[in-house]
This record gives C-alpha cells, sequence and structure tokens, in this order.
C-alpha cells in the first residue's frame, strides 16, 4: 500500500451515535472531575499515572505492580536484570506521561503532527535498555536495530495486516496531521476524531515497534488538548487493557477492505471504523462509570474504615493497628484537600498530644504527606492502599 487514499474512510460516519456518546463523555467526566477538591485530584491522578502505566505495559504484556513501579520512581529497583528492566521501561512511561501534561498546555503544541509523534517515539525509547530495540524482523530470523523516533524501513506484518509500504509512511503520516488535527472540529467531532486516529496510526504502523503505546500516549494528551476536563482520572488504557481481546477485534475489523457497495465509499470498511469508534466510546464511558462508583464518598469512607479494620486485626502484611480515629483526618484530607496539623485534636475528638501523635505516625508510614515539618497535611495516595480503598483499580483482580 503507497497511495494515500487507501486510508479512506477517515472518520465515521452513519447511525454510528456517536455525537451523543461524545456528549456524554465530554459532560461525565467533568462531573468526574468536580466530585474532588483540587489537591485530592492533583494526588491521585499522580496515582492513577501509574496505574495507567500498568495497564498500558499490560497490553504489551509486560507485567510490573504498580508497588514496582512506585518503587522506579524512587530509583528503588530490583536486583534481577529482567525485572528491572521493566521497572525503567515503566519509569519511562510514567515520566514522559507526566512531561506530555505539561506540554500539551502550549498553544504551539500540535499533537497529530508527525515531528510530535515522533518525538514521544524517540522520549519513551531512548531511555530504555537496549534489548527493547531488537526488533525479530518480518521472516522472524533476524533481529533488527531499531532507531527510536526513527520511521520503520522494512515491511512488517501485524496478524492479517501488512501496514503501508516503508517509504510511503512520511506521506500516511503528513496525511494523518491533516485529517486528524483536532484543531479543524467542533468539541465533540473532536472526540469522534480522536478515535478514528488511534486506529488509523495504528494502521500506518509508522514505527518498528511501539506503534501501540504511541497510539495509547497520543490519545490521552489529544483528549486533554481537546479540553476534556477529567481526564487523567479514567485511563483508556485500562479500558483497552480489561477488554484487550475486543480491543483487537475492533482494530482488526477496522483494517479490513470495503466489504461491497453497503459499506462506504472508501478502500477501507466504514462499517469497521463506525464499529472501532463505537468500541472506543463504550470504553471510555466504561471507564468513566467505573470511576463514579469508586470515588463516591460513602463508598469509600466504608473501605477506608474497612482498610483500619484490617490493620487492627493485623492482615494488612507490613502495616500495624491504626486507630480508628484514623478515619476523620483520612476523610478531612479526602474531601477538602489537606487541613492545618492543629485541627487534628477537633477532628479526631482525641486529647491534643494523642491527636498529635496519630497524626505524626500517619505522615511517618506515609499516609499522609506535607511539604513542611509544620505545614498542612494531605492524603499521600500511593500502591499500597490499591485493594482495600480502590478496588479494581490495580492488578490484583486481574
Amino acid at each position: 500500500m503507497g497511495e494515500i487514499h487507501h486510508m479512506t474512510p477517515y472518520l465515521p460516519e452513519g447511525g454510528a451515535g456517536l455525537h451523543d456518546r461524545a456528549v456524554d463523555l465530554i459532560e461525565r467526566s467533568a462531573a468526574l472531575s468536580g466530585k474532588l477538591h483540587p489537591i485530592t485530584l492533583k494526588g491521585l491522578i499522580h496515582l492513577l499515572q501509574i496505574t495507567n502505566t500498568y495497564y498500558s505495559n499490560l497490553i504489551e504484556n509486560h507485567v510490573t505492580n504498580p508497588i514496582d513501579i512506585e518503587r522506579a520512581m524512587m530509583h528503588q529497583y530490583d536486583r534481577d536484570p529482567a525485572k528491572r528492566d521493566l521497572q525503567i521501561e515503566a519509569k519511562t512511561h510514567v515520566d514522559l506521561e507526566r512531561e506530555l501534561d505539561h506540554e500539551v498546555a502550549s498553544e504551539d503544541v500540535l499533537p497529530t503532527s508527525p515531528d510530535f509523534i515522533r518525538s514521544i517515539h524517540r522520549r519513551f525509547f531512548e531511555k530504555l535498555p537496549e534489548r527493547f530495540l531488537q526488533i525479530p524482523d518480518i521472516d522472524g530470523q533476524s533481529v533488527l536495530a531499531m532507531t527510536p523516533g526513527g520511521y520503520r524501513n522494512r515491511y512488517v506484518k501485524v496478524g492479517h495486516l501488512v501496514p503501508v509500504a516503508p517509504e510511503a509512511v512520511p506521506m500516511f503520516m503528513e496525511e494523518f496531521h491533516r485529517q486528524y488535527d483536532i484543531s479543524r472540529f467542533g468539541r465533540a467531532e473532536k472526540l469522534i476524531a480522536i478515535a478514528a486516529a488511534h486506529h488509523r496510526l495504528m494502521w500506518i504502523h509508522p514505527f518498528l515497534d511501539g506503534n501501540g503505546r504511541v497510539a495509547r500516549l497520543l490519545t490521552g494528551i489529544c483528549l486533554k488538548k481537546a479540553g476534556i476536563t477529567g481526564y487523567g482520572l479514567w485511563s483508556i488504557s485500562r479500558g483497552f487493557a480489561r477488554f484487550k481481546d475486543d480491543y483487537m477485534s475492533a482494530l482488526a475489523v477496522a483494517d479490513a477492505v470495503r466489504q461491497g457497495d453497503l459499506d462506504g465509499r472508501g478502500v477501507l470498511s466504514q462499517k469497521g471504523l463506525n464499529r472501532f469508534c463505537g468500541f472506543f466510546f463504550n470504553t471510555c464511558l466504561d471507564q468513566i462509570t467505573f470511576m463514579e462508583k469508586l470515588l463516591d464518598l460513602d463508598g469509600l469512607v466504608m473501605r477506608i474504615e474497612q482498610y483500619i479494620r484490617l490493620r487492627s486485626s493485623r492482615l494488612i502484611p507490613g502495616a500495624g493497628p491504626l486507630r480508628p480515629e484514623a478515619l476523620h483526618l483520612i476523610r478531612e484530607a479526602f474531601a477538602f484537600g489537606e487541613f492545618q496539623r492543629g485541627q487534628a485534636s477537633r477532628l479526631t475528638g482525641l486529647k491534643e498530644r494523642t491527636a498529635r501523635a496519630l497524626l505524626t505516625d500517619m505522615v511517618a508510614e506515609g499516609l499522609m504527606v506535607s511539604d513542611t515539618p509544620k505545614g498542612p497535611v494531605r492524603l499521600n495516595f500511593n500502591a499500597r492502599f490499591l485493594p482495600v480503598w480502590f478496588p479494581d483499580l490495580g492488578p490484583h483482580t486481574e
């Protein structure tokens, strides 16, 4: 394949019902974000970037527990070389996602431009161990050295798909930007274009390896650039990982060529692209629904009470008993972002010295965190709390 029209159709159409789902996504994502104090929101998103990385790696069949990712963020690496390499991969993903989050706020960033997409690939792979750059050739007999940020210079095969000819990749990437530059679209239409772009980038397959990872990072960046308030509290990677077979099937259906006169006017299947975009929106909305339930304050308080009971019964490894009054401090920090240390006695009903000792213990063990020894305290969201505080968000149920 080497002619631009081979990528048509560019957008879904005709009864896909996507506009209404796009509007629903925008409204519910914004409402989800509005549930949380900005300080709580920021802390939770930092944790969710770690779980997002876990799920993105899982799609690639690379398993790195969120706790191990968190350790890597503190430069605490496993002695086993294979596990260490996976930790480095995960840390690089988290770091890059955070860098891209800052950059997307710039007016000058064009996320669908070829240069930006190549920079995502380069900035990720140039920091990985050498083994991640050794890619099996299509014949299965030889190994190719991948250049970070470099377009592929070989034919490849992905399942039944043979993507565009290597010499045509630059031309297709320019067309990709022309068609999917989100500044061209209205707000709801931006989301529809982002869904279609996710598939078409995978279909072009511009790099020898890492196309799925780049596509997922790009999709997240485009959603943020499109002004989707609340993205980061929910993750497309988690949805794709949990429904991986459906994800791969939807991609494959959209890879198909046009199936007769009732299947659009492009070279590729219009019905296939419609189906993929429908799957994309259903996945997004499913993840928002999941987080709506998870962030319900009453339910969260019940889970924290359970956490304290489990600690009192010494059923959480490495954690000793915790006074039940700790619940009041956790709830206050979750609802209001932070509180002054001097409020601990009033919030818990304990005497000043006892309340201060409880808070000091909570800070020492990492339940709470503060920027200064006497400054206000806030919740320290970390991977240790996932199984009880945020069930189904982490890997324990996989």
